[in-house]
């Protein structure tokens, strides 16, 4: 079976087009990502600075729901379109489904600000996307037996029951505070695990000559279990004492697992910002430990997690994806690098002042912000012109 993110060219049907934005699931999704990253965040500010907020979420939880659903799962859906095109040797979806796939991502984006909308509408809106991605997705996985990653279609049910749960609570039925948003983030968790102990490896194997690096297959099933088993903790509501030595369990046994993978030969940028994000979701979990047990904020390890490893990770992969999608070298430009660092400044910024300067933690919103803004700018000027454009070979 091919590896995710292979090369080898397939039918495409972007290769007579000269307008290309929807010929592939990843340059359309990618650019509404990244657009999405660079409009939410300075909205965001401007709700801390006191500005109105939406009719639909209260801010916070307008914030954090479109940073998961919104710009993350922007880059879910134009990663699966992609990969699983790779993976069943076929094109997945049509320009035209691709448009409509997106017009539809964009309506639970746009609805929650439109004064006046009843509530039914922008619930109907919003949870309407996932289920079609997953008939999308899983009509070619289905025909062509790809067994080995049905998962994905039981992972985005479970994301748009999360997204369920997330409406709920929103409209005032008795669903634990924050539920919808806690599993949603563990799903994204699951699949960075999953996706990324494939492809990482081989990554870095292709990009050092290092063939040492190699998967540990029981390390591999013991830090996908760990996290699997500290979230049914979760779910149950066992002691905070035993999920909390759960996590840090499970982020132990990520930290080794990552640097069986060539991690520190990995210097090239496309490379480092893949393992230091990962590193970051490792960590997320030690620091989610910590925090049961009163040792740290809860803002520290979430935004860990999300500014740190999602983060990263997202940006990471999709300029690994657009370059490679569109027939060019597996190398970042300046740019690119760049906004890298930035996008590491701002995830530091944001999840260690709460822990070693709370009194700065205002600032430090402001200057997270500033640098996260500034990073998706730069992606979005490298990656607009690969997107648009049919591949340069």
């Amino acid at each position: 079976m091919p590896e995710p993110l292979s090369l080898q060219r397939t039918p495409r049907p972007e290769d007579a087009s000269s307008f290309s934005l929807f010929d592939l699931g990843f340059r359309c999704f990618f650019f509404g990502a990244t657009l999405a990253a660079l409009l939410l965040m300075p909205a965001w500010l401007f709700v801390l600075q006191g500005g109105a907020t939406t009719p639909y979420f209260s801010s916070v939880a307008w914030h954090a729901h479109e940073m998961i659903f919104g710009y993350t799962g922007a880059v879910i859906a134009g990663f699966l379109l992609t990969a699983v095109g790779n993976w069943t040797k076929s094109v997945v979806a049509s320009p035209r489904a691709l448009l409509l796939l997106s017009l539809l991502w964009l309506s639970g984006r746009l609805c929650p600000l439109v004064p006046g909308l009843p509530p039914i509408v922008v619930f109907a809106c919003d949870l309407a996307f996932l289920p079609v991605l997953t008939l999308v997705l899983g009509r070619p996985l289905g025909a062509s037996k790809n067994q080995r990653n049905y998962f994905l279609v039981l992972l985005l049910l479970v994301l748009e029951f999360a997204n369920l749960l997330y409406h709920l609570e929103v409209w005032g039925a008795p669903v634990s505070s924050g539920a919808g948003r806690d599993l949603a983030l563990r799903m994204v968790a699951l699949l960075i695990l999953v996706i990324g102990g494939r492809v990482f490896p081989m990554f870095t194997r292709n990009a050092t000559g290092n063939q040492r690096i190699k998967n540990v297959p029981w390390l591999d099933r013991l830090s996908i279990g760990l996290v699997l088993l500290t979230t049914a903790a979760e779910g149950f509501s066992l002691p905070r004492s035993l999920v909390g030595g759960l996590w840090m369990l499970a982020g132990v046994s990520n930290i080794v697992r990552m640097f069986t993978w060539g991690t520190l030969s990995a210097k090239a940028p496309l490379l480092w910002v893949l393992h230091l994000g990962y590193f970051f979701v490792a960590l997320s979990f030690v620091l989610e430990g910590c925090f049961q047990y009163g040792l740290v904020p809860q803002a520290t390890a979430l935004h860990c997690f999300t500014a740190g490893g999602v983060g990263l990770l997202t940006l990471g992969m999709m300029a690994r994806v657009s370059l490679g999608h569109s027939g060019r070298m597996l190398v970042a430009p300046n740019s690119v690098a760049w906004a890298f660092v930035l996008l590491t400044a701002a995830a530091l910024v944001r999840f260690l002042t709460p822990l070693l300067a709370p009194a700065f933690l205002s600032l430090s919103w402001t200057v997270s912000g500033i640098l996260w803004t500034l990073a998706y700018l730069l992606f979005l000027l490298f990656g607009w012109p690969i997107w648009s454009k049919p591949r340069v070979d």
